[in-house]
């Protein structure tokens, strides 16, 4: 999984920003300014959550944001764990 291959290559106490739409499943899409088909992965909090504890970060905050077509999107703030 990507994010435990980042907290693999992180030190302890490095940051992570990401954010992901919120939602249930999957599905490809076009719009927006990248030209390529692209699949999107949708997320709730709960599992966010669970997923970033689970590989390796300590969660900080977990926000709902507006998007520009009426979705909604996650914004997800973490800190490495300290491995001790």
């Amino acid at each position: 999984m990507v994010l435990a291959r980042l907290a693999g290559s992180t030190r302890d106490a490095d940051l992570l920003h990401l954010s992901l739409k919120e939602g249930d499943g999957e599905a490809w899409s076009t719009h927006g300014g990248v030209v390529a088909l692209r699949l999107f992965t949708y997320w709730r909090e709960a599992a966010l959550r669970a997923v970033l504890a689970r590989t390796g970060w300590r969660v900080e905050q977990v926000d709902q944001r507006a998007g520009l077509r009426g979705e909604t999107w996650l914004v997800a703030a973490g800190v490495r764990r300290c491995e001790r």
